[in-house]
This record gives C-alpha cells, sequence and structure tokens, in this order.
C-alpha cells in the first residue's frame, strides 16, 4: 500500500489520493506508486500475483501505456501473467468504449 512521509499530513491514502487529483497529479502519482509497488515485489522476489491499483483516469493517461508497463514488468523481471490491475471507484468512467479499447490493450500484454 502506498502513503505518504510519516508526520507530512499525507501519511493516509485518502488524504494523499484526494490532494493528488485536485492538483491534476493523481496519473503521476499512481505511475509512481505502480513503478515503486514493481521494484519492491522484484526486491521481494514474490512468487504470487502482485494487484496494482489504477483509477480509469490512469488508464487513460498516455504515460501508460500497455506496452510501457510490460516492458517494466519484464525489466523488474516479473512475469505478465501476475500482474493484476485494480480498477479503483476513485473516478468515474467517462468514456466507456476508449475505456474498454484500453482494458483489451493492457491484457493483450499477459497483464489480467
Amino acid at each position: 500500500m502506498s502513503r505518504g512521509p510519516e508526520d507530512s499530513g499525507f501519511e493516509g491514502t485518502e488524504l494523499l489520493f484526494t490532494f493528488a487529483e485536485t492538483t491534476n497529479m493523481l496519473c503521476d502519482l499512481e505511475r509512481l506508486c505502480r513503478k515503486n509497488a514493481l521494484r519492491a515485489a522484484q526486491t521481494k522476489q514474490l512468487d504470487r500475483n502482485l494487484f496494482l491499483n489504477s483509477s480509469a483516469k490512469a488508464l487513460q493517461d498516455t504515460h501508460f501505456t500497455p506496452r510501457q508497463l510490460s516492458e517494466f514488468v519484464s525489466e523488474v523481471g516479473l512475469k505478465q501473467e501476475r500482474i493484476v490491475l485494480e480498477i479503483t471507484e476513485r473516478v468515474a468512467i467517462q468514456e466507456w468504449d476508449s475505456f474498454k479499447k484500453t482494458l483489451r490493450q493492457f491484457r493483450a500484454t499477459g497483464l489480467r
């Protein structure tokens, strides 16, 4: 689970992600959290599924493509099929057709 720095007022995920959303930095924060989670999984050499939370908005982020995530997963030595994207309920899905297309692209890389 991602948390902000201790004694910063952002230790709790709710405040941290709410602030990121209101300052238009949600996608940046989510990108950082995903990379940190993947690096931590590499360090611990996990041999089970890794669940990565992502907002619908972040899935549409041009800096978060299925190819980029797939390459990073490979770089850290994890198996694509062990990565499960969980869509958070924080941000409503606006464009259903586009969202479904993006999900298909992520699944095509072997991610779940």
